[in-house]
């Protein structure tokens, strides 16, 4: 009986002195110095107010703000709809991704399956996001 209780404690030792033991990683190596958030502004010429389905467009926005770390960062434009103070964003079909966000535009084309409707918006989302004014596809 002694024997076996000089053998629990020993284990019970030795599990502790590895739990122990393992290396906490410094935190604060892996958090950046500041958070960088670029919320680029479509253009609201390059929406317009009419589209065709199936015809091409060129969604532009603004890079004048865009910062030193964002230069080689991407974006996803995305179709949506504003109802119920929804955006409605379609994230099964994008317009384009892997956009350069320093390129400040890109041309897409306007899918055939959407319906008629006036309450249509693109939102360009990087590392954030922006939504253009509402326009219409017919």
């Amino acid at each position: 009986m002694q024997f076996n209780a000089i053998a629990i404690f020993f284990l019970l030792s030795t599990i502790a002195r590895l739990v122990f033991a393992i290396p906490v990683p410094d935190q604060s190596v892996h958090r950046p110095n500041k958070l960088i958030v670029y919320n680029p502004s479509i253009k609201p010429d390059s929406i317009g107010s009419t589209w065709v389905r199936g015809s091409t467009h060129t969604v532009a926005w603004e890079t004048s703000d865009l910062p030193e770390e964002e230069k080689n960062g991407t974006a996803t434009l995305l179709l949506g709809r504003l109802e119920n103070g929804s955006e409605n964003l379609d994230v099964y079909y994008p317009l384009a991704t892997n956009v350069p966000l320093s390129d400040g535009q890109v041309t897409i084309k306007v899918p055939k399956h959407c319906e008629p409707k006036s309450n249509y918006i693109i939102a360009l989302l990087g590392d954030s996001g922006n939504i253009s004014n509402m326009f219409s596809i017919i």
